[in-house]
């Protein structure tokens, strides 16, 4: 299939027990995140994935509600887990394979691989030696195919100490990994609530912000900032090339209050 292949990326979406407010923040969760797949239904995308933090409540009602949630719309949406899920319960509440996670996506020239990088108890991630050498294969196996590797937590510094003191442990790991494996093209994540993008020995490094608050970038402590919910799009060519896209609600949520875009 030699098409360009369309993917969102939504993260961090909070949703609670019950519809609510979130770190005494005005945004309710419930109603930010049917603002963002309102907007996606339009775009029409091939993949949708949830890179963790699907719940910040993490508790069967939550994961129930979610899954209704996103019954209501035409695409899959793809979860992993980020610090404040339980992994267990999100797979099995969303109701995804045989109670086992969907963890590598393959359409046309391209692979996603997702990963769980959740550290049980603690808010930093950290990939288990499994997690690695389940990566480590299945690029082994899969060399003709573009690759983009998705997770949770952050694997390069954002620039707030706070929040960096929570990344990913042992992202050495991880580059070290995908340095051995020519066709990884990109890198997403969520865990910082705010819009990043690097790059790393010719890897890009894609973080998306919240589809509910956000944190204001480069602060030494936690602040919450006044940039609106969002989501990124990607735009997967089949020679590799990577378009990316992230798209703000307007306050109102009536539609797209800013749009920043990068190719690679």
């Amino acid at each position: 299939m030699n098409k360009t292949l369309r993917l969102a990326q939504i993260s961090d979406l909070h949703y609670c027990r019950e519809p609510g407010g979130l770190l005494d923040s005005p945004v309710v969760t419930d109603h930010t995140l049917k603002q963002v797949l309102d907007r996606l239904a339009l775009w029409a995308p091939d993949w949708v994935i949830a890179t963790g933090d699907l719940a910040q409540d993490p508790e069967p009602v939550t994961y129930l509600r979610l899954r209704k949630t996103f019954a209501h719309y035409p695409f899959r949406v793809h979860p992993l887990p980020g610090n404040h899920d339980d992994p267990f319960l999100m797979t099995r509440m969303l109701g995804f394979g045989d109670g086992e996670p969907v963890k590598h996506l393959v359409a046309g020239a391209w692979q996603l691989l997702l990963l769980d990088s959740t550290l049980p108890g603690h808010q930093q991630g950290r990939l288990a030696p499994e997690e690695l050498s389940w990566l480590d294969e299945t690029l082994a196996t899969n060399p003709g195919q573009h690759a983009l590797i998705c997770l949770h937590h952050h694997p390069l510094p954002v620039g707030s100490p706070w929040m960096d003191r929570i990344a990913l442990a042992n992202a050495g790991e991880l580059l070290e990994c995908l340095t051995d494996h020519d066709q990884v093209r990109g890198v997403a994540f969520g865990h910082i609530h705010q819009a990043f993008e690097s790059e790393w020995r010719g890897i890009r490094f894609f973080g998306t912000p919240a589809t509910c608050v956000q944190f204001r970038p480069n602060s030494h402590d936690l602040i919450i900032d006044k940039t609106p919910p969002a989501f990124r799009r990607f735009e997967l060519h089949p020679d590799g090339r990577l378009e990316s896209f992230v798209e703000y609600l307007s306050e109102s949520g009536a539609g797209a209050d800013r749009e920043e875009k990068r190719r690679a």
